[in-house]
């Protein structure tokens, strides 16, 4: 199943918004966030059916990416527990809401639908990219 890929990017999630709190620099963070977007975009597209190692290196590697934004996003006087242990669940849900609708569009024999939504956060990814230039 996906749980441990849900866990895995939540946790890896954690740790960046961690090293982040923690003033650890990483170099081309919101680069890497913009990848994501378009890589997991294309790859929704092409495959809506990954192999659940290669699910699990690819969400976990851009992770770390997410999760330093995050954590360079703390508020001043704001709990690093409790923001984290918020975005981490949000992650999650939103995570859990994209996988039940590639489900549905599979039960209902949708496959274009799956094609055009990986299209759609490609397209954004691109926009995301272009937006740095």
């Amino acid at each position: 199943g996906l749980g441990p890929v849900f866990v895995l990017s939540a946790m890896v999630m954690a740790l960046g918004g961690f090293a982040s709190i923690a003033g650890l620099p990483l170099p081309f963070v919101e680069g890497g966030i913009a990848l994501s977007v378009l890589a997991l975009g294309l790859l929704a597209a092409a495959l809506p059916s990954l192999p659940g190692a290669v699910a699990l290196a690819l969400v976990g590697g851009f992770a770390v990416f997410h999760g330093h934004a995050h954590g360079t996003e703390l508020a001043v006087g704001q709990s690093a527990i409790s923001y984290a242990a918020g975005f981490m669940l949000v992650t999650v849900a939103l995570h859990a809401l994209g996988v039940g609708l590639a489900v549905t569009a599979r039960r209902m024999e949708l496959p274009r639908l799956l094609r055009a939504g990986g299209a759609m956060i490609a397209l954004a990814g691109v926009g995301l990219l272009v937006g740095m230039l």
